[in-house]
């Protein structure tokens, strides 16, 4: 495991990415994440996986390994490949990714649901295509698109650092841990999507109009 290397001095958590790219997560004064991955120019797959937040504290998991390049970061195949957090939301979270070449609709880039709650990104083929923000109810915007940023800050959304509207009953927690590359939808992976994930972090407070927009910039400039 990643957390076992750096316990034994084989990583160190400023030499797994280059520290331009360290605190991307900080920007616009935005408080410590709960999680922060760059899969990007990561040094490796296994280094892509390390919480830059808090080494050793809720690293990725694979449930199936996706493949990875420094370039891309995280491929999923949309078929069954997907990593966990074992990070629960609460109230007043706040989630950001940056992803590409995202090809199928009617699936998640990440999330959880109990079923009757959820919180995380899809990409849905309805109208046409849009974005759907999820954090206990959902907003949908069209168009859809196949690569950017999103943010969900509490019931704000975001589309590459621009004010996407708002979620009209936002907050409602779901007591499941979130997924990458899919939905855990009540302990199980499912709506699989097909994309590169480039980076990914999760924040248990809601980032303002400031730090949002500051963080997708940095995200982009990943």
């Amino acid at each position: 495991m990643v957390s076992g290397f750096l316990r034994g001095g084989l990583l160190r958590p400023n030499s797994i990415h280059t520290s331009a790219n360290a605190k991307w997560y900080r920007a616009g004064g935005a408080s410590a994440p709960v999680f922060a991955y760059t899969f990007k120019g990561a040094a490796s797959q296994a280094a892509s996986l390390v919480n830059l937040a808090n080494p050793g504290t809720y690293d990725l998991a694979a449930g199936s390994a996706s493949t990875w390049a420094a370039a891309t970061g995280l491929t999923f195949d949309g078929v069954g490949q997907y990593y966990t957090t074992g990070a629960t939301p609460a109230a007043n979270w706040t989630l950001a990714i940056r992803f590409s070449n995202a090809t199928n609709a009617d699936r998640y880039f990440c999330g959880a649901s109990d079923g009757t709650k959820n919180f995380g990104f899809s990409r849905i083929s309805s109208s046409g295509g849009k974005i759907s923000y999820w954090n206990g109810g959902n907003n949908q915007v069209a168009p859809t698109i196949a690569a950017g940023v999103l943010i969900v800050a509490a019931g704000d959304c975001y589309r590459n650092g621009v004010a996407d509207g708002t979620i009209a009953s936002p907050n409602t927690p779901t007591t499941r841990t979130i997924y990458l590359g899919c939905l855990n939808f009540n302990a199980t992976a499912s709506f699989f999507m097909a994309c590169n994930i480039l980076a990914f972090a999760g924040w248990s407070s809601k980032l303002d109009s400031t730090m949002a927009p500051a963080v997708a910039t940095a995200m982009a400039a990943l």
